[in-house]
């Protein structure tokens, strides 16, 4: 089985009006609950997963040893979309959304809207560490748990890595590094929350 977790879609102990699929396992139920129903599940046999074409073309995921720096440089330099459409491109890293791109992008010190033709190697290099640590960081905290709470962990605890935004959902108060006002735009149709001074 596999199981994409969409926009909203996590997996619940308790029942929530949002369940859309219920796991009964020996000692409990696991409910899968997606909000917005952009989740999918797959039966498949073990090792046919090329035969999903939604994960046939996921890039690496950026905590696993196939992510690497070469291929993530080559991918930046062959586009002319931005950088943050090209961290919301799954095929360059899955798994990478809006929060976790935009607070990358901020910790590279790079902004949203750079070509990614335009990037040197070294600023690629400090987007594909600061990638790696804001979700190694995210997963350690449980994620990120906003006011309209759609996410949460499955015991139904918020995350903890909101607490640690440095950009995102923060337009108008001060950038941490700088204290100019935290800006928003729009990039590939996502909100993109960003600090104008720091980021170039």
């Amino acid at each position: 089985m596999v199981v994409h977790l969409g926009m909203t879609g996590g997996f619940r102990l308790e029942k929530t009006p949002h369940t859309r699929a219920e796991f009964l396992l020996e000692d409990g139920v696991l409910h899968f609950h997606d909000p917005r129903r952009f989740g999918r599940i797959w039966v498949v046999e073990r090792g046919a997963y090329g035969e999903i074409p939604l994960l046939a073309r996921l890039g690496p995921e950026p905590l696993s040893p196939e992510f690497r720096p070469e291929a993530f440089l080559l991918g930046l330099r062959r586009s002319r979309k931005p950088l943050k459409a090209l961290l919301l491109d799954q095929t360059l890293a899955a798994g990478v959304g809006n929060i976790y791109a935009d607070e990358a992008l901020f910790r590279a010190g790079l902004s949203p809207f750079r070509l990614g033709r335009e990037v040197s190697e070294e600023e690629a290099l400090r987007l594909f560490q600061a990638l790696r640590e804001v979700l190694a960081e995210a997963v350690a905290l449980g994620g990120s748990t906003l006011s309209d709470r759609t996410y949460q962990q499955p015991d139904g605890l918020p995350g903890g890595f909101q607490k640690r935004h440095a950009v995102y959902g923060r337009t108008g108060l001060p950038c941490p590094r700088c204290g100019a006002p935290i800006a928003k735009g729009v990039v590939a149709g996502r909100g993109t929350h960003y600090c104008p001074r720091c980021q170039r």
